[in-house]
This record gives structure tokens, sequence and C-alpha cells, in this order.
């Protein structure tokens, strides 16, 4: 039997362990979280998928595993702690295959750090940004015409700027087979806003990123209750997307023609099955990898850093993005 290890038990973790809960070939599933509330509803929400009874849930409240082998894992905290629990796991186990949350670290060094773990011990790493893996985007991209410009707007009030905005990257550097940024410019609000997770901070504002010919703006409007919006124009066309709970509403308009659609968008709990599927048949997925990932990270928290420095928020605080 596979055994796969997810570490962190939150929100995020249990809706990754309900996705395994679905896949065809019995596992092993060992969680760590050391909040027995979370441990809790991991236990809970696993339990309420009825294919859940042909797999083997373990819960631990530390790491635990004497040197076991795994053979993926997913790395579902927050990024405070992330690097840490890399490393921690990293000693404690082997693991071939590993899935990490974004954003991935808050301090330029552990990028470093981690990369180095994960050569040492010939790791494959992926990173959960996955809009790329959706048949729309991937149908998209096919579409497009080579050669041509992309400028891609995602608009919005308070999607959380700072933590979210790798997610639009990915997908822009994706569609339009780009592989670095050439040009960011911020133009935060002069203020941070608190978080909804407890100990992280939040942006508003905007950011301009270019690749070649190709442009990217985001827009995160405080106080403003809008629903996130994704704009591309391409080829002679453009597409409007609107991003709702369970689906996007499109409309297409190229040559005087508008088409509407609206396409389903599945939750977490819906997507790692797959993912996993692909990494442990084929040792790959849809998934950006560790090392293309790390690019943008990086960019986007110097960005952030720069911030925080012209601003003169004090020195001795500290401010995550999760």
């Amino acid at each position: 039997m596979k055994r796969v290890a997810i570490i962190g038990g939150g929100q995020i973790g249990s809706r990754h362990l309900q996705a395994l809960a679905l896949m065809h070939e019995p596992l092993t599933i060992c969680v760590v979280d050391p909040s027995e509330e979370s441990r809790d509803t991991c236990k809970r929400r696993f339990a309420e998928v009825p294919s859940s009874t042909r797999h083997n849930l373990e819960l631990f409240d530390g790491m635990k595993f004497d040197n076991s082998n795994f053979d993926a894992a997913i790395i579902a905290s927050s990024s405070i702690v992330r690097r840490s629990l890399v490393l921690d796991f990293l000693n404690s186990c082997y693991c071939e295959q590993v899935i990490l949350e974004k954003f991935l670290f808050p301090k330029q060094e552990q990028y470093y750090e981690v990369s180095q773990a994960f050569e040492r011990r010939n790791v494959k790493a992926w990173v959960n940004c996955c809009l790329r893996s959706n048949p729309f985007y991937q149908k998209m991209k096919d579409n497009l015409l080579k050669g041509s410009s992309v400028v891609m707007t995602v608009t919005g009030g308070e999607w959380g700027m700072g933590s979210n905005s790798v997610h639009y990257i990915d997908l822009f550097l994706f569609l339009t087979g780009s592989d670095r940024l050439d040009e960011v410019e911020e133009n935060f609000d002069d203020s941070f806003l608190n978080s909804k997770r407890s100990g992280y901070v939040e942006v508003t504002g905007s950011i301009s990123l270019g690749t070649g010919k190709h442009l990217l703006k985001l827009e995160s409007n405080r106080s403003v209750d809008r629903p996130t919006s994704i704009e591309i124009a391409a080829n002679g066309c453009t597409w409007k997307i609107v991003d709702r709970i369970d689906h996007i509403e499109v409309e297409k308009h190229c040559d005087g023609v508008v088409a509407s659609a609206m396409v389903g968008m599945p939750f977490q709990s819906q997507m790692t099955n797959r993912v996993l599927e692909n990494l442990l048949a084929f040792g790959t997925c849809d998934l950006p990898s560790f090392s293309f990932s790390t690019q943008y990270h990086k960019r986007i928290l110097a960005v952030l850093e720069k911030y925080v420095e012209r601003r003169g928020f004090p020195r001795e605080e500290n401010y995550f993005f999760t």
C-alpha cells in the first residue's frame, strides 16, 4: 500500500485529505498537525467521503515517522512554518515527491535552503498553483496563436494580492509560454490590511508585470465588494471571466460576436486526487515545478520587501503573507 503524508491538517490540508479519499488505489495517509482541533476536523471530513473506507488514515501531533518511506507528501502549512516543516519532514523520512502550498516562504534565503534540501535528497517538488491544470485554461492556451501578444488584467475587491498574486502570475506565464518576469512595478496602497489568518498581512493596490511583449496587471481594491475577474486579450479576441464559488462565468468577444458560458471549477477537495494519481503513476503532474515557481515567488517577495522598506514600516516587525 502506497503512503502519502499531509503536513498541516488545517482548512486546506483537510481538503487535500478529502480529495485523497476519492482515490481508487488504497493508501495509507498520515496527517501531521499539532492541533487536536485540526486533527479532529481531518478525521470528520475524511469520514464524510464514502470511499474513505478503502484507505488507512493515521493522525499525528508531530513528526514521528522514524525514517519511514513515503511515495508523496503535501506540505499544507502556513508560510511562516513551512521551511522548518519541510526540513523536519525530510530529516525524519524519505519521500520521492512533494507538493507545497503557496505562498511558499516569507524569507528570500529559505528558497535556496529548501531547494538544496530537495536536491540533496533527490526529491521532486511542485507548487499548488493549480489554475494552469484546469481544462478551460489549457484549451485557451492551445487556441492562442503563437506570436500573439497577451494582455491579462485581474481585478477585484480585497482578493489577497500579497498571497494570491502567484496564482495569476503562474497562469499568465503558462498562457504566454514564458519562463520569467522581465519587469515588475507596484503601486500599493499606503497601509497593510490584516489578513483573515492571524499573524499575516495583506496589500491592496496594483502590480504591473511584463515578459517580452506580454503584460499582466493585478488590481485589488480596498473596501470594494466585488468578485475577482480576469480579462485576457489576445488574437484580436477578449475573454472576460468572473470567478464564482464553484464556477466561472465566461464571455468571449471575438469579431463582433459574443459567446457566453459557465464553466465548472472544482474545489481543492476534488482536485488533489487527480494530481496524486499522475504523480504516483507517472512521476509528474500539471502543477508548476518548485524551481519554476520559486522564480516568481522571489520576485514578488522582493517587491513586497521594498514596499515595506520604502513606506518606513518598523524594521523590527515581521510582515508575512500566507
